[in-house]
């Protein structure tokens, strides 16, 4: 074994608590269970996947407060907090990958829509391009500064619902029907923050990303054919 890329984690769980708590502890458990056998097996590297959710707070408190989030930002939470009484799935689910990363290192036709959440993407293209390439570096020793072992991918610009609906209605007509409603939508809160990729381009090399119209029409072209391919229905 030469290099191990853990990209898997959990979905947000129901509401009740054994399913938050599962959550919590499959995801943190989990990543360092994939770190004890690699470290166990011997030389190798590791790339671990995770969101940029984890630049945040699970409350999305600066979410739209015009910050530039880099790789020194962290979510601020704890086991305790993510397991507290009327937290919500979203809430667990973006604590639990805080946790796990830093400790180791469509709807009904018409439906208002769902809250912005922020704004950003990335295509799995570049993602997986991403990983080939930090494959690619030099090891670094065990007690380096974490954040020579962070990167944040993202593509260029925001994605918002309304938008994407509009794009949807134009270069997806026969979707129609399925779409949400974007009349009265609610404004920003505030300027969306930032994203820096700049460290991912000086060491990885990432000068280009696949677009927000590109990468959210492929997303929903894949979708739909796993619609048409499924023996059971796809929960979304």
């Amino acid at each position: 074994m030469d290099a191990i890329i853990h990209v898997a984690s959990p979905i947000a769980p129901g509401r009740d608590v054994p399913e938050a708590t599962v959550l919590v502890k499959g995801t943190i458990e989990g990543t360092l269970n994939v770190l004890r056998r690699a470290v166990k097996a011997g030389d190798f590297k590791v790339v671990l996947t995770s969101s940029w959710v984890t630049t945040i707070d699970p409350s999305f408190r600066t979410e739209f407060t015009d910050v530039t989030l880099t790789e020194k930002s962290w979510g601020n939470t704890s086991r305790e907090d993510l397991l507290a009484d009327g937290r919500k799935p979203l809430y667990v689910y973006i604590g639990s990958k805080i946790l796990a990363i830093s400790q180791p290192i469509a709807g009904n036709a018409g439906r208002p829509l769902p809250p912005q959440l922020p704004p950003y993407y990335c295509n799995v293209y570049d993602v997986a391009r991403a990983h080939v390439l930090a494959l690619k570096l030099p090891k670094l020793r065990a007690d380096s500064d974490v954040q020579d072992k962070r990167f944040i991918i993202a593509g260029p610009g925001v994605l918002l619902w309304e938008n994407a609906v509009k794009v949807l209605m134009e270069a997806r007509p026969e979707l129609k029907d399925r779409l949400l409603s974007v009349d009265n939508v609610a404004p920003l809160p505030g300027p969306s923050c930032k994203v820096d990729t700049t460290r991912a381009q000086e060491v990885l090399g990432i000068t280009e990303y696949r677009g927000r119209e590109e990468t959210m029409l492929e997303t929903v072209d894949a979708i739909i054919d796993l619609e048409n391919t499924s023996t059971t229905k796809p929960r979304y």
